[in-house]
């Protein structure tokens, strides 16, 4: 059998329930895990899941069109959902909710069409691709 699906808090705690039974849609961390006495194992998917729940709090709108979010090196890569203004965007792991905020003047004021990527990484600055390479 593959791995399992758990939902988990933003402490890295595994929820009571069963994420198809309880119809929840939440963010995928990418990558397998333990889970060891109930909660994420790997300090790496604690500091998303830590990270989901300040982004939470900062713009609950933008998480649930968050499709699933990964740490690259530096980098927290999200995958959004259809609806939303970019299909990738790229974080600092350290200051991500000031990436975000730059994320959304950036797109605010750009071209009104879906961005391929926004990327916040680069303090002070984001570079948005658009399809076609504009």
């Amino acid at each position: 059998a593959g791995p399992e699906l758990v939902g988990v808090n933003a402490e890295g705690r595994v929820l009571a329930l069963d994420p198809a039974d309880a119809g929840l849609d939440l963010p995928i961390l990418t990558g397998v895990t333990e889970v060891v006495e109930g909660r994420l194992a790997d300090p790496e998917h604690l500091e998303l899941a830590a990270l989901l729940g300040e982004l939470r709090r900062y713009d609950a709108a933008f998480v649930e069109r968050i499709s699933q979010i990964g740490a690259h090196g530096d980098a927290v890569e999200i995958l959004m959902m259809p609806d939303a203004g970019a299909d990738r965007i790229l974080l600092p792991r350290r200051g991500a909710i000031g990436g975000l905020r730059r994320v959304e003047l950036a797109l605010g004021s750009a071209e009104p069409r879906r961005a391929r990527t926004a990327d916040a990484r680069y303090e002070g600055q984001v570079v948005i691709s658009f399809e076609g390479g504009s």
